[in-house]
């Protein structure tokens, strides 16, 4: 169905940027925007570098989006500006909810590296409204059930057929909609393991002369997720930076990102911290810690989202050793070959006084 052209009121940008737990290094504004398509395009994001060094960016999306710059060189605390455009054609905005990707790449970091090749998605939704007769959809998600309710906004009455798909589990969905009324639709949440996930309703119906597709789509999680960490492998040396690496242990179905607080304690008091870069979480991290003095000491890890919560801790006893002096030197051993020498030297000295006292005695 093509889309008839009206005036700037005839279409409504939703501009939703729902930010997925994102990297500490970088900042992105706004976290959410309703403009209306036409009025006040385009529209801008903008990005923070919030790293002690220089960042490199580069933002992409849906062909139908247009990023101006693409690519962004930051330097510490530097904000850039890039404007979000749709360049598509009237005809690809369907009835309902469109979702376009836009995802925000850091480049800087070495592959395998805590931190390393963090990548910020979003979600751009684009709504186009009917000034006529049409019909509403809304889909909410809880705990053990997904929610869908349709309004009928103006049609004489309507049938809906589709599909709901929750988790990979696809539902079908067939409803009567009666004039000017609301139907209720409740789904239980297959068995799902912790992790994020999302509902998504894609209905066709029909207004009494032409079919119209409504889409839906709605995030949900199960639980939250679950970090466990390793005993730490570290040799710790007074006075000195000693790698600490942790393993770690994370049960959710999609990356996690974060950044690890590493202290060494004594007594009860912190003696050295260091704040790690927030990144993905992979099998391990590692950290830098400098004791100042050798001894038996607490060394507690904690890990935490970019808002601050925390995820998991750990702590675990550790002694510091004192750094190496060197000892007295050694004479070097004498080699093989100087030793058989002296050998024959001393055979040859024997033989010659035996000869010597013979002929003394004669």
């Amino acid at each position: 169905m093509g889309i008839t052209r009206h005036a700037n009121k005839s279409f409504c940008l939703a501009l939703v940027l729902f930010l997925l737990p994102s990297v500490l290094a970088l900042q992105l504004s706004p976290a959410a925007k309703t403009l209306t398509y036409g009025e006040h395009g385009p529209y801008s994001l903008t990005i923070i570098n919030d790293a002690p060094r220089e960042q490199t960016v580069t933002v992409t999306a849906d062909p139908r989006i247009t990023i101006t710059p693409a690519h962004l060189t930051l330097q510490p605390k530097e904000k850039a500006v890039v404007t979000i455009a749709f360049s598509g054609n009237e005809e690809d905005l369907r009835p309902g909810d469109n979702t376009f990707p836009v995802v925000v790449t850091l480049d800087t970091g070495t592959a395998g590296q805590f931190g390393a090749g963090v990548a910020l998605a979003h979600k751009l939704i684009i709504t186009r409204l009917y000034e006529g007769a049409f019909l509403a959809g809304e889909l909410h998600a809880t705990k053990d059930r997904v929610v869908l309710v349709l309004r009928n906004k103006g049609l004489q009455g309507t049938e809906v057929t589709g599909a709901l798909t929750l988790g990979g589990a696809e539902r079908v969905v067939q409803a009567d909609v009666p004039a000017s009324s609301a139907r209720k639709l409740e789904e239980e949440l297959p068995p799902l393991p912790r992790g994020q996930y999302e509902a998504h309703a894609v209905l066709s119906y029909t207004d009494g002369e032409n079919e119209r597709r409504l889409e839906l789509k709605e995030p949900f999680r199960i639980g939250r997720p679950r970090i466990m960490l390793g005993r730490p492998r570290a040799r710790l040396i007074a006075s000195e930076i000693s790698a600490v690496t942790i393993p770690v242990t994370v049960d959710w179905n999609t990356p996690v990102e974060a950044y690890a607080v590493l202290q060494l304690l004594q007594n009860g008091t912190v003696r050295t911290q260091e704040v790690t870069s927030s990144g993905v979480l992979r099998d391990e991290l590692t950290g830098y810690l400098e004791a100042p003095s050798p001894g038996t000491y607490v060394l507690r890890a904690s890990l935490h989202s970019r808002n601050g919560d925390r995820l998991t801790e750990g702590a675990w006893n550790v002694s510091v050793q004192s750094a190496e002096t060197p000892g007295p030197q050694k004479t070097p051993a004498p080699s093989t070959s100087l030793l058989a020498v002296l050998g024959l030297v001393a055979l040859f000295v024997v033989a010659f006084l035996t000869w010597r006292l013979a002929t003394t005695r004669r």
